[in-house]
């Protein structure tokens, strides 16, 4: 039987970590720093099967449909014209549509918002996190679900720090203007033409 996370920061990596613990037998409570609903935030996500199946673990994968299916990446140059093009089956989300069945499982009790975490004390008995409002909360175990969290608990004097960052984001395509770029998506010759890379769009 698990103890009592505190977990700061309730964006994705915080909701994964709260649902993950909850299911191992933990008590938990998410401190996010915003006061506003994070589901207007985000961007579009290239999924992983590793995501789905974390999603089915703590019950709630398989709802509704994850996000659209895309058969290939089209690569554009810097006149719109298609340098390239790449099969890669996959499935693109929303981060909106992520978050929000994870924001919903967790019952609204152990959801903190508008806690800005400053600080934290550890001692023989567990950990403690400090908020700018002043409350503080006690737990057994500590993690830093935000990278700006994250920073302020690694270069404090606790000592050993309980803490795991995780952030979120989307994933970035930098392409710059050579062919070594297609080249490293497996575009290099075959099915594009030459000249610089400018963008890319995934289609159906």
């Amino acid at each position: 039987m698990g103890g009592h996370a505190l977990i700061i920061g309730g964006s994705l990596g915080g909701m994964f970590a709260a649902h993950l613990l909850s299911q191992s037998g933990w008590r938990v409570d998410v401190f996010e720093r915003s006061a506003e609903d994070l589901a207007g935030r985000g961007a579009g996500l290239g999924t992983h099967e590793a995501l789905s199946e974390v999603m089915r673990r703590i019950g709630i994968g398989g709802q509704t449909a994850l996000g659209v299916d895309t058969s290939r990446y089209i690569l554009l140059d810097a006149r719109g014209s298609i340098a390239c093009q790449l099969d890669y089956p996959r499935v693109m989300t929303a981060w909106a549509r992520l978050y929000r069945p994870l924001k919903d499982a967790l019952p609204a009790q152990h959801y903190h918002p508008a806690k800005s975490f400053v600080a934290a004390e550890q001692d023989a008995h567990g950990i403690t996190a400090i908020f700018a409002d002043g409350p503080r909360a006690s737990g057994d175990l500590l993690i830093a679900a935000l990278q700006t969290s994250y920073s302020r608990l690694r270069y404090s004097p606790i000592s050993p720090v309980l803490g795991a960052s995780a952030s979120s984001g989307s994933t970035k395509y930098s392409m710059s203007r050579s062919s070594s770029s297609s080249s490293s998506l497996g575009c290099g010759g075959a099915g594009g033409g030459g000249g610089s890379s400018a963008g890319i769009r995934t289609f159906r």
